[in-house]
């Protein structure tokens, strides 16, 4: 993937901005910020997530445009219309919002109010898992209706824990059993899975198993649980960051700390990373075939050979990482 991203620009700042480490000094985060809040008063409503995003990394680096932005959002914000991952962060924006802001409160918390709902409606009780999508596209998208991924799972997972933490409530119970069923259903290598069914849970499709989900958003999913104090995801969090360092199924770091250089995934051979979910024609033809049961899920660990390293490193991966350690520094 080539170019400059908006979504990922801002996931980058947001994790720089709560950094605790005395980098953090040494990054000059205005230009950035400046360049982001001009392009989400310009963007159209269908991008919702790099304006939640940038209004959370606004928030996060404690610029007063936050609140600003927030309205914006609020006014373009059709909840029933847009994916789980972008109202998850919408709800993390909000509560950041508060949390730099207590003045914008009340207003933050009403529109939260709205996307909560919305959120807990996409609920399916027989997986214990979030749909990715509304449920109105079911005719216009039935493949989609059939599908949901672990991305699915963690941004709704943060935003509502985020939620309960500026309420000072008790978190949702669902998102504790979507986090519990991901718990259950992690790899004996500590392996994050991929595409699951909203129907049953079962993991329909492995691979890929991003290396930002082993070290960055399984953290933002399971820690600010562990934080709110209802739950220990130490043990399981811990494992999946050994996949990174080379306890996997090649047995082969994903990180080269002496080029600092991460590699993006282990994917099946022949996947195309720019595809629909990291994936080449041929494999979502097999898991549309899953999804339907018409072919035995590709779950659980492939062989080696099978496998390969993607070497290549999207930048909002380093955000989340970053972001992940400041959520965990005082464990």
């Amino acid at each position: 993937m080539l170019g400059t991203n908006h979504l990922y620009s801002a996931m980058s700042v947001i994790g720089i901005a709560k950094d605790r480490s005395d980098t953090k000094s040494k990054v000059r985060l205005e230009p950035t910020l400046d360049k982001l809040y001009e392009l989400s008063l310009r963007e159209s409503s269908h991008s919702i997530g790099g304006l939640a995003a940038t209004t959370w990394a606004l928030a996060s680096a404690h610029d007063p445009r936050a609140d600003a932005l927030g309205r914006v959002m609020a006014d373009r914000l059709i909840a029933s219309t847009i994916s789980s991952m972008e109202l998850g962060l919408v709800l993390s924006a909000l509560a950041a919002v508060i949390d730099a802001s207590p003045a914008a409160r009340q207003q933050s918390l009403t529109l939260a109010d709205l996307v909560e709902r919305e959120l807990l409606g996409r609920f399916s009780d027989p997986a214990q898992l979030f749909l990715g999508h509304p449920r109105t596209l079911r005719a216009a998208h039935p493949f989609r209706m059939r599908i949901t991924s672990f991305a699915s799972q963690v941004y709704p997972t943060h935003g509502l824990a985020e939620l309960a933490r500026v309420r000072e409530t008790d978190p949702a119970q669902q998102i504790l059993r979507a986090a519990d069923h991901l718990v259950e259903m992690q790899g004996e290598l500590g392996q994050w899975w991929w595409v699951y069914s909203p129907r049953s849970g079962r993991v329909l499709e492995s691979y890929p198993v991003y290396s930002v989900h082993q070290h960055g958003m399984a953290f933002m999913a399971l820690a600010p649980l562990q934080n709110l104090g209802v739950r220990s995801y130490s043990s399981h969090l811990e494992r999946g960051v050994q996949w990174v360092v080379g306890q996997n199924e090649v047995n082969i770091p994903l990180v080269d700390f002496d080029q600092t250089f991460m590699s993006r995934c282990l994917q099946r051979r022949g996947s195309d990373a720019d595809g629909l979910l990291g994936m080449s024609a041929s494999q979502r033809v097999g898991l549309r075939l899953s999804s339907w049961g018409m072919r035995r899920p590709q779950d659980g660990a492939s062989h080696p050979d099978a496998l390969e390293l993607l070497h290549e490193c999207r930048s909002y991966e380093l955000g989340w990482l970053l972001y992940a350690r400041s959520l965990v520094v005082d464990w």
